[in-house]
Protein backbone atom coordinates (compact mmCIF):
# COMPACT_ATOMS: atom_id res chain seq x y z
CA UNK A 1 0.00 0.00 0.00
CA UNK A 2 1.40 3.22 -0.82
CA UNK A 3 1.33 6.48 1.28
CA UNK A 4 -0.95 7.92 -0.08
CA UNK A 5 -3.81 5.15 0.03
CA UNK A 6 -2.81 4.49 3.83
CA UNK A 7 -3.61 8.35 4.45
CA UNK A 8 -6.81 7.96 2.55
CA UNK A 9 -7.69 4.94 4.79
CA UNK A 10 -6.77 6.41 7.79
CA UNK A 11 -8.82 9.74 6.87
CA UNK A 12 -11.63 7.06 5.85
CA UNK A 13 -11.52 5.24 9.10
CA UNK A 14 -11.02 8.91 11.40
CA UNK A 15 -13.96 8.98 13.34
CA UNK A 16 -12.63 10.80 16.40
CA UNK A 17 -11.29 14.22 14.84
CA UNK A 18 -12.46 17.59 14.18
CA UNK A 19 -13.68 19.26 11.19
CA UNK A 20 -10.43 21.40 10.63
CA UNK A 21 -8.26 18.61 10.78
CA UNK A 22 -9.86 15.99 9.03
CA UNK A 23 -9.79 19.12 6.39
CA UNK A 24 -6.66 19.89 6.39
CA UNK A 25 -5.38 16.13 5.96
CA UNK A 26 -7.49 15.52 3.00
CA UNK A 27 -6.51 19.31 1.38
CA UNK A 28 -2.65 18.15 2.16
CA UNK A 29 -3.23 14.30 0.68
CA UNK A 30 -4.92 16.17 -2.58
CA UNK A 31 -1.62 18.53 -2.74
CA UNK A 32 0.30 15.65 -2.62
CA UNK A 33 -1.67 13.84 -5.35
CA UNK A 34 -1.40 16.82 -7.84
CA UNK A 35 2.60 16.62 -7.42
CA UNK A 36 2.58 13.31 -8.71
CA UNK A 37 0.50 13.77 -11.87
CA UNK A 38 2.60 13.10 -14.68
CA UNK A 39 1.91 14.81 -17.80
CA UNK A 40 1.72 18.02 -19.91
CA UNK A 41 -2.67 18.06 -20.71
CA UNK A 42 -3.80 20.54 -17.98
CA UNK A 43 -7.60 18.74 -19.06
CA UNK A 44 -5.70 15.89 -17.61
CA UNK A 45 -4.98 17.07 -14.61
CA UNK A 46 -7.95 18.70 -13.50
CA UNK A 47 -9.57 15.65 -14.29
CA UNK A 48 -7.33 13.45 -12.27
CA UNK A 49 -7.47 16.27 -9.01
CA UNK A 50 -11.35 16.48 -9.33
CA UNK A 51 -11.77 12.63 -9.43
CA UNK A 52 -9.35 12.12 -6.33
CA UNK A 53 -10.88 15.13 -4.66
CA UNK A 54 -14.33 13.66 -4.83
CA UNK A 55 -12.94 10.39 -3.46
CA UNK A 56 -11.64 12.60 -0.54
CA UNK A 57 -14.71 13.98 0.04
CA UNK A 58 -16.72 11.69 0.63
CA UNK A 59 -14.96 9.79 3.28
CA UNK A 60 -16.81 11.79 5.59
CA UNK A 61 -19.57 13.02 3.35
CA UNK A 62 -21.65 15.10 6.41
CA UNK A 63 -18.63 17.38 6.55
CA UNK A 64 -19.12 19.84 4.33
CA UNK A 65 -15.88 21.70 5.50
CA UNK A 66 -14.28 18.96 3.36
CA UNK A 67 -16.22 19.28 -0.04
CA UNK A 68 -16.31 23.14 0.50
CA UNK A 69 -12.58 22.93 0.66
CA UNK A 70 -11.73 20.51 -2.07
CA UNK A 71 -14.85 22.03 -3.87
CA UNK A 72 -13.04 24.88 -4.17
CA UNK A 73 -9.98 24.04 -5.44
CA UNK A 74 -11.55 22.31 -8.19
CA UNK A 75 -13.60 25.71 -8.68
CA UNK A 76 -10.35 27.59 -8.91
CA UNK A 77 -8.57 24.93 -11.33
CA UNK A 78 -11.78 25.22 -13.55
CA UNK A 79 -11.52 29.10 -13.47
CA UNK A 80 -7.77 29.22 -14.36
CA UNK A 81 -7.81 26.70 -16.90
CA UNK A 82 -7.62 28.64 -20.36
CA UNK A 83 -4.63 31.00 -19.28
CA UNK A 84 -2.46 28.37 -17.07
CA UNK A 85 -0.72 25.17 -18.22
CA UNK A 86 -0.04 22.19 -16.15
CA UNK A 87 2.98 23.96 -14.01
CA UNK A 88 0.56 27.20 -13.04
CA UNK A 89 -2.29 25.08 -12.09
CA UNK A 90 -0.23 22.50 -9.52
CA UNK A 91 0.90 26.05 -8.46
CA UNK A 92 -2.35 26.76 -7.52
CA UNK A 93 -3.04 23.35 -5.59
CA UNK A 94 -0.19 24.19 -4.04
CA UNK A 95 -0.78 27.95 -2.39
CA UNK A 96 -4.37 27.06 -2.39
CA UNK A 97 -3.59 24.33 0.40
CA UNK A 98 -0.36 25.41 2.32
CA UNK A 99 -2.75 29.02 2.92
CA UNK A 100 -5.80 27.04 4.15
CA UNK A 101 -3.57 25.01 6.52
CA UNK A 102 -1.59 28.39 7.48
CA UNK A 103 -4.65 29.97 8.26
CA UNK A 104 -6.52 27.33 9.66
CA UNK A 105 -4.31 27.12 12.45
CA UNK A 106 -4.68 30.82 13.41
CA UNK A 107 -8.47 30.93 12.61
CA UNK A 108 -9.31 29.81 16.31
CA UNK A 109 -7.40 32.11 17.78
CA UNK A 110 -8.71 35.22 15.63
CA UNK A 111 -12.04 33.86 16.71
CA UNK A 112 -11.77 33.59 20.50
CA UNK A 113 -10.27 36.97 20.22
CA UNK A 114 -13.26 38.77 18.58
CA UNK A 115 -15.35 36.73 20.57
CA UNK A 116 -13.04 38.33 23.89
CA UNK A 117 -13.46 41.79 22.41
CA UNK A 118 -17.40 41.42 22.58
CA UNK A 119 -17.17 39.85 26.13
CA UNK A 120 -15.10 42.73 27.48
CA UNK A 121 -17.55 45.52 26.19
CA UNK A 122 -20.43 43.86 27.32
CA UNK A 123 -18.69 43.37 30.90
CA UNK A 124 -20.14 40.38 31.05
CA UNK A 125 -18.58 38.49 34.86
CA UNK A 126 -20.29 34.63 34.23
CA UNK A 127 -20.38 32.70 30.92
CA UNK A 128 -21.84 29.31 30.68
CA UNK A 129 -20.35 26.62 27.56
CA UNK A 130 -21.93 23.46 26.73
CA UNK A 131 -20.20 20.35 25.04
CA UNK A 132 -17.12 20.61 24.12
CA UNK A 133 -15.17 23.16 22.00
CA UNK A 134 -11.76 23.65 20.91
CA UNK A 135 -12.66 27.30 19.67
CA UNK A 136 -14.59 28.47 23.19
CA UNK A 137 -11.28 26.95 25.26
CA UNK A 138 -9.45 29.37 23.70
CA UNK A 139 -11.51 32.03 24.34
CA UNK A 140 -11.73 30.94 27.88
CA UNK A 141 -7.87 30.51 27.96
CA UNK A 142 -7.54 34.16 26.22
CA UNK A 143 -9.95 35.81 28.77
CA UNK A 144 -7.90 34.58 31.73
CA UNK A 145 -4.29 35.34 29.88
CA UNK A 146 -5.67 39.23 29.55
CA UNK A 147 -6.64 39.37 32.98
CA UNK A 148 -9.88 39.57 32.95
CA UNK A 149 -12.55 38.52 35.78
CA UNK A 150 -14.96 36.08 34.64
CA UNK A 151 -16.58 33.02 36.47
CA UNK A 152 -17.36 29.73 33.70
CA UNK A 153 -19.74 27.13 33.41
CA UNK A 154 -19.46 23.97 32.24
CA UNK A 155 -23.20 22.00 31.72
CA UNK A 156 -21.87 18.00 31.65
CA UNK A 157 -23.22 17.83 28.54
CA UNK A 158 -24.02 14.07 28.49
CA UNK A 159 -25.86 14.09 24.77
CA UNK A 160 -28.44 11.86 26.16
CA UNK A 161 -29.14 9.02 28.71
CA UNK A 162 -27.91 5.75 28.73
CA UNK A 163 -29.32 2.25 29.66
CA UNK A 164 -27.77 0.26 32.45
CA UNK A 165 -24.35 -1.62 30.80
CA UNK A 166 -24.90 0.82 27.69
CA UNK A 167 -21.79 1.70 26.85
CA UNK A 168 -21.13 5.69 26.18
CA UNK A 169 -17.90 8.08 26.01
CA UNK A 170 -17.16 10.15 28.70
CA UNK A 171 -19.50 13.61 28.83
CA UNK A 172 -18.21 16.07 26.74
CA UNK A 173 -18.52 18.69 29.32
CA UNK A 174 -16.51 17.18 31.64
CA UNK A 175 -13.75 16.50 29.15
CA UNK A 176 -13.92 20.54 28.53
CA UNK A 177 -13.52 20.53 32.51
CA UNK A 178 -10.37 18.34 32.27
CA UNK A 179 -9.22 20.63 29.42
CA UNK A 180 -9.47 23.98 31.68
CA UNK A 181 -8.29 22.38 34.86
CA UNK A 182 -4.71 21.54 32.66
CA UNK A 183 -5.12 24.94 31.73
CA UNK A 184 -5.19 26.10 35.79
CA UNK A 185 -8.73 27.43 34.73
CA UNK A 186 -11.08 27.64 37.72
CA UNK A 187 -14.77 26.66 36.48
CA UNK A 188 -18.18 25.00 38.11
CA UNK A 189 -19.37 21.95 36.26
CA UNK A 190 -23.51 21.60 36.22
CA UNK A 191 -25.68 18.85 35.43
CA UNK A 192 -27.95 18.88 32.09
CA UNK A 193 -31.29 18.59 34.01
CA UNK A 194 -30.00 22.58 35.46
CA UNK A 195 -28.66 24.01 32.08
CA UNK A 196 -31.59 25.98 31.71
CA UNK A 197 -31.26 27.09 34.99
CA UNK A 198 -28.28 28.39 34.36
CA UNK A 199 -29.02 29.94 30.98
CA UNK A 200 -31.54 32.13 32.28
CA UNK A 201 -28.93 33.28 35.34
CA UNK A 202 -25.56 33.56 33.35
CA UNK A 203 -24.63 36.98 31.92
CA UNK A 204 -24.70 35.28 28.03
CA UNK A 205 -23.51 31.52 26.77
CA UNK A 206 -21.64 30.51 24.38
CA UNK A 207 -20.72 27.38 22.45
CA UNK A 208 -18.69 25.97 19.24
CA UNK A 209 -20.63 24.12 16.72
CA UNK A 210 -20.76 21.28 14.49
CA UNK A 211 -21.87 23.48 11.26
CA UNK A 212 -23.95 26.25 10.56
CA UNK A 213 -26.77 25.95 8.32
CA UNK A 214 -27.42 27.63 5.02
CA UNK A 215 -30.16 29.77 6.70
CA UNK A 216 -27.75 30.43 10.05
CA UNK A 217 -29.13 27.65 12.20
CA UNK A 218 -26.91 26.21 14.44
CA UNK A 219 -26.22 22.03 14.61
CA UNK A 220 -24.42 21.54 17.70
CA UNK A 221 -24.25 18.84 20.60
CA UNK A 222 -27.62 17.92 22.23
CA UNK A 223 -29.01 20.07 24.46
CA UNK A 224 -27.65 23.40 22.82
CA UNK A 225 -31.54 23.96 21.59
CA UNK A 226 -32.56 23.85 25.35
CA UNK A 227 -30.11 26.47 26.18
CA UNK A 228 -30.79 29.02 23.74
CA UNK A 229 -34.52 28.92 24.58
CA UNK A 230 -33.94 29.68 27.99
CA UNK A 231 -31.19 31.95 27.60
CA UNK A 232 -33.64 33.65 24.99
CA UNK A 233 -36.72 33.39 27.22
CA UNK A 234 -34.53 35.66 30.14
CA UNK A 235 -33.39 37.92 27.37
CA UNK A 236 -29.57 36.95 27.71
CA UNK A 237 -27.26 36.45 25.31
CA UNK A 238 -26.51 33.23 23.55
CA UNK A 239 -23.18 33.18 21.14
CA UNK A 240 -21.53 30.85 18.77
CA UNK A 241 -18.32 31.15 18.20
CA UNK A 242 -16.94 29.20 14.81
CA UNK A 243 -14.93 29.05 11.69
CA UNK A 244 -16.50 29.72 8.73
CA UNK A 245 -15.07 26.72 7.60
CA UNK A 246 -18.00 25.11 9.31
CA UNK A 247 -20.35 27.12 7.12
CA UNK A 248 -22.55 24.35 5.12
CA UNK A 249 -24.99 25.47 2.49
CA UNK A 250 -25.92 21.96 1.84
CA UNK A 251 -29.07 22.04 4.51
CA UNK A 252 -31.22 24.49 5.91
CA UNK A 253 -33.88 23.93 8.69
CA UNK A 254 -36.33 22.44 6.05
CA UNK A 255 -33.87 19.43 5.34
CA UNK A 256 -31.97 19.44 8.24
CA UNK A 257 -33.33 16.57 9.96
CA UNK A 258 -31.59 14.38 7.10
CA UNK A 259 -28.35 15.74 8.59
CA UNK A 260 -29.27 15.14 12.08
CA UNK A 261 -30.07 11.60 11.13
CA UNK A 262 -26.65 11.09 9.73
CA UNK A 263 -25.28 12.27 12.71
CA UNK A 264 -27.29 10.74 15.07
CA UNK A 265 -26.99 7.59 13.37
CA UNK A 266 -23.14 7.79 13.37
CA UNK A 267 -22.40 9.20 17.08
CA UNK A 268 -25.46 7.33 18.62
CA UNK A 269 -23.05 4.45 20.11
CA UNK A 270 -20.46 7.29 21.65
CA UNK A 271 -23.16 8.54 23.39
CA UNK A 272 -23.45 12.09 21.15
CA UNK A 273 -26.48 13.20 19.97
CA UNK A 274 -27.48 16.75 17.38
CA UNK A 275 -29.73 19.09 17.88
CA UNK A 276 -30.53 22.16 15.97
CA UNK A 277 -31.10 26.12 17.03
CA UNK A 278 -32.95 28.41 14.43
CA UNK A 279 -30.46 31.66 13.84
CA UNK A 280 -33.39 33.64 15.77
CA UNK A 281 -32.23 32.40 19.19
CA UNK A 282 -28.61 33.36 18.68
CA UNK A 283 -27.54 36.75 19.48
CA UNK A 284 -28.86 38.80 16.55
CA UNK A 285 -28.38 36.32 14.47
CA UNK A 286 -24.40 36.55 14.40
CA UNK A 287 -22.05 33.68 14.22
CA UNK A 288 -18.70 35.45 16.01
CA UNK A 289 -15.71 33.70 13.49
CA UNK A 290 -12.08 34.50 12.13
CA UNK A 291 -13.37 37.68 10.11
CA UNK A 292 -15.84 38.70 13.14
CA UNK A 293 -19.07 38.90 14.07
CA UNK A 294 -21.20 37.96 10.84
CA UNK A 295 -24.71 39.11 10.18
CA UNK A 296 -27.30 37.09 8.24
CA UNK A 297 -26.96 38.81 5.08
CA UNK A 298 -22.49 38.27 5.40
CA UNK A 299 -23.63 34.60 6.34
CA UNK A 300 -25.75 34.46 3.21
CA UNK A 301 -22.86 35.72 1.10
CA UNK A 302 -20.52 33.68 2.12
CA UNK A 303 -23.01 30.63 1.96
CA UNK A 304 -23.46 31.43 -1.94
CA UNK A 305 -19.69 31.05 -2.53
CA UNK A 306 -19.52 28.00 -1.03
CA UNK A 307 -22.21 26.33 -3.25
CA UNK A 308 -20.56 27.44 -5.73
CA UNK A 309 -17.99 25.14 -4.87
CA UNK A 310 -19.87 21.95 -3.88
CA UNK A 311 -21.01 21.81 -7.46
CA UNK A 312 -17.34 21.97 -8.62
CA UNK A 313 -17.65 18.07 -6.95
Amino acid sequence: MSSIEQRIDELRSDDKSGASELTQRSVAVLKELAESFEGDDKGEFIHYVSKWGSTLAGLHPHMSAIRCCIGGIVYGLNEHREYADVFGLRHFVYTFADDFIRDSNDNVKKIARNACEIIGDNKYKVLLTHSRSSTVREVFRQLIKIGYSVEFIVTESRGRVTRPGEETSYPFGLQTSEDLKSMGIVHKVVPDILAGHYARKTDASIVGADSILGDGGLVNSAGTYHIALAAHDANKPFYVACETLKFDPSYNQSNADILLETLNKRDVGKGHLFDITPSRYINDGRIITEIGALKQSEIADIMTTKRKYLTAL
